[in-house]
């Protein structure tokens, strides 16, 4: 087997990333564009991206995938980012991450949960509102984790503001009976909050 770094040592316009990565100068794709036949990038882009976010690098990952147009992939990358313990109200990478969405992506959960994200950090109120058309819209697709995680955050939010018994706990308690285990944190959540 041969590494990376050995693979390219020697070439002119390559970098190594402050964490060691290695980074080819975009004339290299030029250079390199007629080497691969479109299915064979877009296999390699995929691989790149699932290796990425194996790794945590989201918006690396992201980019890939798009590039790939891998539309599944970039909605796991999205409910990845949407695991995060605490949605984020000053974070660049929802913004990057909204912009990598293609077109046909736009009124999917995965997008509707990322402008409710981006909106949270402005007016929290309005967030949960989209949140709670980003856990709707979830439900309709029949995916349960996003939904979970989208209603978590307005319970969470809920319970900050109102401190009132969140609204969504039923749908919560649904969704865990059907083994979500998100579903179950957040309703050990609301339970410690109440407690």
């Amino acid at each position: 087997d041969v590494s990376a770094s050995e693979v390219v040592e020697g070439l002119p316009l390559v970098d190594t990333t402050d964490s060691g990565a290695l980074r080819l100068h975009d004339l290299w794709v030029d250079a390199l564009a007629d080497v691969l036949s479109d299915r064979e990038r877009t296999k390699a882009l995929r691989t790149g991206a699932r290796l990425l976010h194996r790794r945590g690098q989201l918006i690396a990952a992201a980019e890939a995938y798009a590039a790939a147009g891998d539309e599944a992939g970039l909605a796991e990358v999205v409910l990845t980012y949407a695991r995060q313990p605490t949605l984020d109200a000053n974070n660049p990478e929802t913004d990057r991450l909204a912009s990598l969405l293609p077109h046909s992506m736009r009124s999917q959960p995965s997008a509707r949960y990322l402008e409710a994200a981006r909106h949270f950090a402005f007016d929290p109120m309005h967030g949960m509102e989209l949140l709670e058309l980003a856990a709707e819209a979830a439900r309709r697709e029949g995916a349960d984790e996003l939904e979970a995680l989208s209603l978590w955050r307005v319970a969470q939010i809920e319970l900050i503001d109102d401190n009132v018994e969140p609204r969504c706990e039923a749908r919560l308690t649904e969704l865990a009976a059907e083994g979500n285990t998100t579903a179950e944190g957040a309703l050990r959540f609301i339970e410690s909050a109440a407690a």
